[in-house]
This record gives structure tokens, C-alpha cells and sequence, in this order.
């Protein structure tokens, strides 16, 4: 049995830092804007999400997958989605044929997906601040650097991952607290993955999510 290594309620906010408060969306994206800052590229893409569970907050509860789903979309560009797949399989990406690689990223976001919709519904609100990105950008990896205080009263910390790519920066990891939730799934799967393979994790995902059958976006 797969276990949840992060808190399932806090799981929205780990991966997408939502803010209290977001500033002024602008009409433009910057995905795809190499002059934008890492710290731009946050701001946005928390700001989409405020905006989405205010317009969306009784769909959430009706149709939780669905409205998971077509919040997942809306943020996918600023992810490197392959990547992440990549690294949580670790060792054993680089001995998965190219047609497994497929499959596993395709079950693998259904299953972060299938996780992320029950954590929505449990969702109930949040402070957060995106610091400031310090540091040279002449670099290929940086990190940004946020506060989460929930309405429970915890204070978390939140670090997103991002690298450079010709196109502007992608997002590939995010650490709560120091725990990288790429190395959490990693550690998730490493049980399995010994036990029956690549081959076999697919299976278990694909049994977990609902409608797998649907292509993750590149």
C-alpha cells in the first residue's frame, strides 16, 4: 500500500503556495518570458490558483477531480513536468524503456492528481508571502523561497525549485520544510520499484487514478 509521506491537507499548499493576497494578474504569461524573474513567475502562478479556488470553490467539493484537473492545466507550463518524473524514479529512469518513461509520467500525474483533488477538499484557506528572489541570475538553478501560515495557525516554509531553460524558468521540485516532495515520492516508490519494477509501479498507479487513460500534457 502506497503511503501519503506529506500531510494530505496541506498538499495544495505545499505544491503551489497559495497567497492571501495575490497582486494583479497580468494578461500576459510569463512561462514562456525569459527576461521574467523566478519570483515573477511564483507570484503568477500562486496568483492563477487564488483566483481559480475563489471561482471555483463549490466545484471543488462537487466535482473535485474534474476542477483538480483543469487547475492542473492551468499550471502545468510553469512546471517541467518530465523532469520531476525523472528524478522521482531516480536510477531506474535510466533503465526504463522510452514507452515506460511515457507511462509512468502519464499515471504519475493522474496519481498526484487523484491525491491533489481530495486535498482540495479539505482546503480552508491560507496566508502566504513569496520572498524575494536574492542571488545572481546568471545561474541555471535557483531557489524561491515562501511562507505559508495556514488557519490552523502553522507557519511553514515553502521553497520552490526552478532551472533555466531557453524559454524562461520551469519549476521541478518543491520542498516544504526542507523535504523535497520529489524525494518524498522517491522514496515512496523505491519499495515497489524493487519489489516488480518500473512495469510494476505503473500498474499500481494506473489502479489508483481515475481515467489514467488520459494523456499528461507534455
Amino acid at each position: 500500500m502506497m503511503k501519503r509521506l506529506l500531510p494530505l491537507s496541506l498538499l495544495p499548499l505545499f505544491l503551489l503556495g497559495i497567497p492571501a493576497h495575490a497582486a494583479p494578474l497580468t494578461h500576459e504569461s510569463l512561462v514562456d518570458n525569459p527576461a521574467a524573474t523566478p519570483t515573477a513567475l511564483i507570484q503568477q502562478a500562486t496568483g492563477k490558483v487564488l483566483v481559480f479556488l475563489k471561482v471555483h470553490r463549490q466545484a471543488l467539493q462537487l466535482h473535485p477531480r474534474k476542477t483538480a484537473l483543469l487547475l492542473a492545466k492551468e499550471l502545468l507550463p510553469y512546471f517541467d513536468f518530465s523532469l520531476t518524473a525523472e528524478y522521482v524514479l531516480g536510477r531506474y529512469w535510466r533503465s526504463a524503456k522510452p514507452a515506460q518513461r511515457q507511462q509512468f509520467e502519464r499515471f504519475f500525474y493522474h496519481y498526484l492528481i487523484h491525491t491533489f483533488a481530495t486535498a482540495l477538499k479539505h482546503y480552508r484557506g491560507a496566508r502566504v508571502r513569496v520572498k524575494p528572489y536574492r542571488g545572481s541570475l546568471a545561474v541555471h538553478y535557483v531557489e524561491v523561497m515562501s511562507e505559508i501560515h495556514t488557519q490552523g495557525g502553522q507557519s511553514v516554509g515553502v521553497t520552490y525549485a526552478l532551472y533555466r531553460t531557453s524559454r524562461g524558468w520551469r519549476i521541478f521540485d518543491v520542498s516544504v520544510e526542507g523535504i523535497s516532495y520529489v524525494m518524498s515520492f522517491r522514496k515512496q516508490f523505491e519499495p515497489i520499484l524493487e519489489r516488480v519494477g518500473v512495469a510494476g509501479l505503473i500498474h499500481e498507479l494506473q489502479a489508483k487514478t481515475i481515467h489514467p487513460v488520459v494523456h499528461a500534457p507534455s
